[in-house]
């Protein structure tokens, strides 16, 4: 008896994927960049314990990083239906700690707290891509610090919800292609939030 395996078989649906689209997305997230960093303080209500501790760091210019920090934060008042984030850069080098600079932006999209979290997170992932991209930033740790816990966890890939999944599946792609870009796993620290 002679079977034949396609007779038994559903044959296999195939998809075609259009490359030049994933290419041209690709050179639009390599070549946009962010406006430059902010550096001017003056205006930020800062608390005494960050106040004192930027104080005594220098701001980074073109020193090798050993290291880059980013302190990610999302705010939300939807009564004024208003949400934005705040993201910190700090970078370690041999001269030690320096201060990379600050990014602003409003949440994308529908406003709430837990967008604005994960909007911060991701403007830092895109920012450090084009760091590690630009300075070739191969083998260098990226550190994140965030508080919230959602955002956190979408961005490591430690939980999933279909509430917002049209950031947190951004947030995470991010983070898996700064890994691949950083040829390391990302680190990733909660922050209890209000804490100083």
């Amino acid at each position: 008896v002679h079977l034949r395996l396609s007779d038994h078989l559903t044959p296999p649906t195939w998809t075609l994927v259009d490359c030049h689209k994933l290419d041209f997305l690709h050179r639009q997230l390599l070549e946009g960049h962010l406006f430059a960093p902010s550096f001017d303080l003056s205006g930020i209500n800062l608390s005494d314990s960050t106040s004192h501790a930027l104080d005594s760091t220098g701001v980074w210019t073109s020193e090798p990083p050993l290291g880059i920090d980013f302190y990610t934060d999302g705010s939300c008042r939807l009564a004024q239906a208003q949400a934005s984030t705040g993201i910190v850069m700090l970078v370690h080098t041999a001269a030690g700690l320096k201060f990379g600079g600050f990014h602003t932006s409003r949440c994308w999209q529908a406003i709430s707290a837990p967008r604005a979290e994960a909007t911060a997170i991701a403007v830092a992932l895109f920012w450090a891509i084009q760091l590690a991209r630009a300075h070739d930033l191969r083998n260098v740790p990226f550190h994140f610090y965030f508080d919230s816990l959602f955002a956190g966890h979408a961005a490591q890939g430690l939980c999933h919800s279909d509430l917002n999944k049209d950031l947190t599946d951004v947030v995470r792609s991010l983070a898996l292609w700064l890994e691949q870009i950083a040829h390391q796993p990302l680190r990733w620290t909660h922050v209890k939030g209000h804490s100083n």
